[in-house]
C-alpha cells in the first residue's frame, strides 16, 4: 500500500488526479500540496485541546535529491490554485524582519511558498533577521495576541494563523542542518515529505483541466466558509488514543538508542496527526472527525515517518567528521567506479583526511576498493548480502 492509495475520494484525490497530469513528480508531492491547500483555507475551525484551540495549520517541507523531482513545479501548481481562490492568502516570497511584522499586523493568515528553504533558511539565520525563527516558531501555536517591539516601531500581531510549504534538496538539507536548529523547536514543526526515488516521467505535461479546476476552488472556498469547534466521534478517539501510545513507546526506544538528537524532529508527531485528521475530515466537508478519518491521517503519519526514517533520519548528523565521512559515501554512490584521483577532486579533502574516511567506510564494510596491477584505484558502494 502507498500513501496515495489511501485517499479513494474527497478532495485529496480530486487534486492528485487533478495536479499529477501536470508534473512528473511523486504523487505523495501533490498529497503534502493537498494538505497545504487544506490547511490554507481553514483558519476559521479548531479542535479544543486542553486549555487551547488546536488549529490545523500547517508547515510542510518537500525533499528530495534534484530538480528532476519537480518540487519547486508542485509548489507553484499548489500556489496558482490557492491564488484563484482568495489571493490575499498568500503571503510575500521576500521579506525583511520588521516588513514581515508590517505585513502579519495586516494580514495575520496566510501561507508562505518557499521553493529554495535553503536560502530562507539562510536569511533567516543572519544577524539583520534578528530572531526571525524564534518569532515564526512562535506563531506556529496560533496565539491570540502576540507583540514585537522594536526601536522605530511596536507591532501587534492578532490571531495568527501561518502556514508554510517549502523544499529543498535532500543533500542540501543533511549537510547544512545544524543541531540548533533542530534542538530549538523550528524544525520539528515541519512535516516531512521525503523521496529518494523517481518512477515516473513525462516530456510534455497536459494543460490544466479547467473543470477540475473549478471544481477544486469550490471546494476550497465551500471549507474555507466552515467554521468552529471541530470534534472526534467516541471511536476516532479510542482509536488515536491507542496509536499515540505506541508511536511515542516506538519514538521513545528509537531516541533512547540514537545519541544525535535528531529524533527530536519527531516531537510533534501527534500534533501533526491531529492536524491531518482535521484536514482529512474537512476535506470532505465535515467537522466531526470519524473513526475512518483519523485512520486516514494515522495512516498518512506512519508512510511520512518511514519515509523519514529510510531517507533522511540515519544520515542526519551533526558532527563534522560524520558528515564528511557520508560526503565521501554519497559521492562514491553517485559515481560507481570512481578512480581515487576524482574522489580526492570532487570531495575537496587532504589526501590523508581522505585516508581516514575510506578506512572508516571500508570496516562499516559500506564500500569496497578494486585495484588491478597498474591500473588506478576505483571505489563502489558495497552490496548488502
Amino acid at each position: 500500500m502507498s500513501m496515495q492509495n489511501i485517499f479513494k475520494d474527497g478532495f485529496i484525490k480530486d487534486y492528485l488526479d487533478y495536479a499529477s497530469n501536470l508534473t512528473d513528480a511523486p504523487e505523495k508531492f501533490h498529497i503534502a500540496a493537498a494538505f497545504s491547500l487544506l490547511s490554507s483555507v481553514a483558519s476559521n475551525v479548531w479542535m479544543e485541546f486542553g486549555a487551547f484551540r488546536q488549529k490545523p495549520n500547517l508547515w510542510i517541507l518537500i525533499l528530495a535529491p534534484t530538480s528532476r523531482f519537480r518540487k519547486s513545479t508542485v509548489i507553484r501548481i499548489s500556489e496558482n490554485l490557492l491564488r484563484q481562490v482568495d489571493d490575499s492568502l498568500v503571503l510575500p516570497h521576500e521579506w525583511s524582519i520588521e516588513a514581515l511584522f508590517e505585513i502579519l499586523q495586516k494580514k495575520s493568515v496566510g501561507t508562505f511558498y518557499w521553493s529554495e528553504f535553503g536560502n530562507t533558511l539562510a536569511s533567516l539565520s543572519r544577524d539583520y533577521m534578528g530572531g526571525g525563527k524564534e518569532f515564526l516558531s512562535d506563531l506556529y501555536d496560533c496565539p491570540i495576541k502576540r507583540e514585537r517591539i522594536l526601536k522605530s516601531n511596536t507591532y501587534t500581531i492578532e490571531n495568527p494563523y501561518i502556514n508554510i510549504l517549502a523544499a529543498s534538496s535532500t543533500i542540501w538539507f543533511k549537510e547544512r542542518i545544524r543541531e540548533g536548529d533542530v534542538a530549538g523547536g523550528f524544525l520539528n514543526r515541519f512535516v516531512f515529505f521525503c523521496e529518494n526515488t523517481k518512477t515516473k516521467w513525462m516530456a510534455v505535461p497536459d494543460r490544466p483541466d479547467q473543470e477540475k479546476v473549478s471544481s477544486l476552488i469550490q471546494q476550497l472556498k465551500n471549507i474555507s466558509q466552515m467554521q468552529g469547534s471541530m470534534w472526534l466521534s467516541q471511536s476516532a478517539f479510542q482509536m488515536y488514543e491507542k496509536w499515540a501510545r505506541e508511536i511515542e513507546e516506538k519514538l521513545d526506544y528509537e531516541e533512547l538508542n540514537n545519541e544525535s538528537g535528531v529524533y527530536k524532529l519527531y516531537a510533534r508527531i501527534l500534533d501533526h496527526c491531529r492536524k491531518l485528521a482535521m484536514l482529512v475530515a474537512l476535506s470532505f466537508g465535515s467537522k466531526e472527525i470519524t473513526d475512518e478519518y483519523m485512520n486516514m491521517a494515522c495512516f498518512t503519519m506512519e508512510f511520512i515517518k518511514k519515509d523519514m526514517d529510510e531517507n533522511l533520519m540515519h544520515e542526519l548528523v551533526f558532527d563534522r567528521d560524520t558528515k564528511l565521512k557520508e560526503k565521501v559515501y554519497r559521492i562514491i554512490q553517485k559515481i560507481p567506479g570512481i578512480e581515487r584521483a576524482k574522489l580526492l577532486q570532487n570531495s575537496h579533502l587532504q589526501a590523508r583526511t581522505l585516508n581516514i574516511y575510506i578506512e572508516t567506510l571500508l570496516q562499516e564494510e559500506r564500500i569496497r576498493i578494486e585495484s588491478q596491477g597498474g591500473r588506478a584505484t576505483t571505489y563502489w558502494i558495497k552490496e548488502a548480502n
